[in-house]
C-alpha cells in the first residue's frame, strides 16, 4: 500500500497532476484530497459522473508520470541523466500535459454521457456540453 500511496499520491509527479485539477476547480480552489481521487468522491461544484471520468484520466496521469520519470532517469549509452529535480519536474509536467489530452481526447469523443446535457454547461471544470457535445474546458 504504501508504494501505491507514493506512486498515486505522495510523489512529486503525481503532486503536480493534483495541483493541475485542483487549479481546474471553481473558486476558491479547494484541495484535492486522496479520497476523492481514490474512492471517486467529488468535489464541490464537480458533477460524481465528470469527476469519476477525470479522477479515472488522474490516476492514469499519475501512473504515466511514474512511466516517464523512470525514463527521463534510466541510464543510457553516452547520455548523463538529468538531476533528480529536474527530472521529477519535467516527469511531472509531461503527466500534467497526458491528463489534459486524455481529458480533451474524452471530451473529442463526442458522446454525452445521461444527465449531463442541461446540466454540465460551458463553463463547467474540465468539460462542457456544447451544441450537444462536449468540449474541453482548461482553466489552469
Amino acid at each position: 500500500m504504501a508504494v501505491s500511496r507514493h506512486c498515486f499520491w505522495g510523489c512529486p509527479v503525481a503532486e503536480a497532476v493534483v495541483v493541475a485539477v485542483a487549479a481546474a476547480l471553481p473558486a476558491p480552489t479547494p484541495v484535492v484530497t486522496c479520497c476523492q481521487v481514490w474512492l471517486l468522491q467529488p468535489p464541490p461544484g464537480v458533477r460524481p459522473g465528470v469527476w469519476a471520468v477525470v479522477a479515472a484520466l488522474v490516476v492514469d496521469a499519475m501512473e504515466r508520470g511514474r512511466c516517464h520519470l523512470w525514463r527521463i532517469t534510466r541510464p543510457r549509452d553516452g547520455v548523463v541523466p538529468p538531476a533528480r529535480s529536474v527530472a521529477v519536474g519535467r516527469a511531472g509536467a509531461l503527466a500534467t500535459i497526458d491528463l489534459w489530452d486524455a481529458l480533451a481526447s474524452f471530451a473529442a469523443g463526442g458522446v454525452v454521457p445521461r444527465g449531463w446535457a442541461g446540466v454540465v454547461g460551458l463553463t463547467y471544470p474540465f468539460v462542457g456540453v456544447v451544441d450537444g457535445g462536449l468540449t474541453l474546458n482548461k482553466t489552469s
